[in-house]
């Protein structure tokens, strides 16, 4: 393996509109994180890479496992906690310009 990272990764909840979290409604989900950012660019790149982490026993830490493996990245490090979820942050689009996450 070439390359192998420890970080968490979570599931992003974005509004489809910006303005403050109290008057959005609608939001979309997706697979977050800095370092499996970094891995699958580097997967996508020809290098072999690996992801060490934990994620919730549920249905998100299995969404971000597949997503990740999906992606060329070896998953075989993380580990599925069944005491904890897996993370979750909302961000807030106040302006096009302009955001704030929320863990």
């Amino acid at each position: 393996m070439d390359v192998v990272s420890l970080g968490e990764t979570m599931i992003l909840f974005s509004p489809e509109e910006t303005g403050q979290l109290r008057y959005n409604r609608n939001y979309y989900s997706r697979v977050a994180g800095a370092e499996t950012n970094t891995l699958i660019g580097l997967a996508k790149l020809g290098y072999q890479t690996g992801w060490m982490s934990r994620v919730g026993k549920d249905e998100l830490g299995k969404r971000i496992i597949a997503s990740v493996r999906g992606e060329g990245v070896d998953t075989s490090f993380v580990k599925e906690d069944e005491s904890a979820p897996t993370g979750l942050f909302l961000k807030e689009r106040t302006t096009v310009d302009s955001s704030k996450v929320f863990y």
